[in-house]
Order: C-alpha cells, then structure tokens, then sequence
C-alpha cells in the first residue's frame, strides 16, 4: 500500500473518529505523524494483543470450536476471524477477499468465552454487513470500507447518538459474492 493510500486512510479515520488504524507495521511512524492530536489509535496488522487470528477459510467447523474452546482456556482478549487476505474465485470470474461466513461468525462466538471480544475481518463491505455480524456478537470489524459503511450509517441517521436499528436479513448463497452470508444454505 502507498503512502498516498495510507494517509488518505488515515485520514478517514480522524474525520469519523475510528476506535483504531491497522496497518503494516512499516507504516506506523508515518501514520503517528498523520494522527499526532488525534484520539485514533493504531494497531500493527499483523497482531492484537493478546489476540488469536482463526484462518477459519482453511478450518473444519470442529477445528474452529477446538480452537474457540483453547482460546477461552488461556483466555485471550480478542478473537480475529481471518486477515481478511485470502482471495476466492467467484462465480462471476472475479476475485474476492475470502472472510468469515455467518455460520463460522455463529460457531465463534458460540464457543468462545463472553469475556473474549471477536473481530470480523474480511467480507465486511456494507453498512447492513456490518449491522449483520453486530448482531451476533461481533464487537470489532476490519474493513477497507470503512468510510462508504460510515457514509452510509449517517445518510441514515445512525451516529454517535444511539437509535433503534433494523438488521437486514442474511442473504443467501447466490445472492452475492459477499462471505458474510448464511453458509449453511
């Protein structure tokens, strides 16, 4: 990633005020400049403290569970649900990013302690995707959509004030290339 894209990133996070930036590690005093005065924290994306990333993509539902079960045991603080790194071969002939699904989401935090928080990432394109993984327990979302999902929270009304939301429906299969979808058909 260029640093044009990084700052334009960065900057992103300052105008809406994102919890933190994830990056290389290379690019962090760059963007400790970028953000000097700002509250926007940063995060090397190569780790979380005290996290655990699950490639769930290359995993067996009893794999996952194992894994949320070891995770639960040490206890670790987050859960990351993929880099949001591996590509897929669509239907259509496009690539796209292979994130989590809905069902492994479900298997996450289904067999992960309540004290552990999980974040989603890769897949999360949407504002309505975003409302989707909220809604089964998914605290944190890694998304190079950021601002369109914040864009388009504001054009309806969601902000730093809380309002009452309608979660769309999961999508099914065919509908989308999007992984964050109902897996279990």
């Amino acid at each position: 990633m260029t640093d044009d894209k990084v700052w334009s990133g960065l900057q992103t996070c300052k105008r809406y005020n994102v919890k933190t930036a994830c990056m290389k590690p290379y690019h962090i005093p760059f963007a400790r400049k970028v953000l000097e005065g700002s509250p926007v924290l940063i995060c090397p994306s190569y780790a979380m403290l005290e996290s655990y990333r699950l490639m769930q993509a290359d995993l067996t539902d009893e794999e996952i569970v194992k894994l949320c079960e070891i995770c639960s045991s040490i206890p670790v603080a987050f859960i990351k649900t993929s880099t949001g790194y591996g590509f897929t071969k669509l239907p259509s002939g496009d690539y796209n990013c292979k994130g989590a699904t809905i069902h492994q989401l479900e298997l996450v935090r289904k067999h992960t302690s309540e004290n552990a928080q999980i974040k989603a990432a890769g897949g999360v394109r949407t504002l309505d995707d975003l409302l989707r993984i909220r809604a089964l327990g998914v605290t944190r979302a890694g998304a190079t959509a950021t601002e369109a999902i914040l864009k388009e929270a504001i054009r309806r009304g969601i902000g730093e004030v809380k309002v009452k939301v309608e979660v769309p429906p999961f999508r099914d299969e065919g509908q989308s290339g999007n992984e964050l979808r109902d897996s279990t058909g």
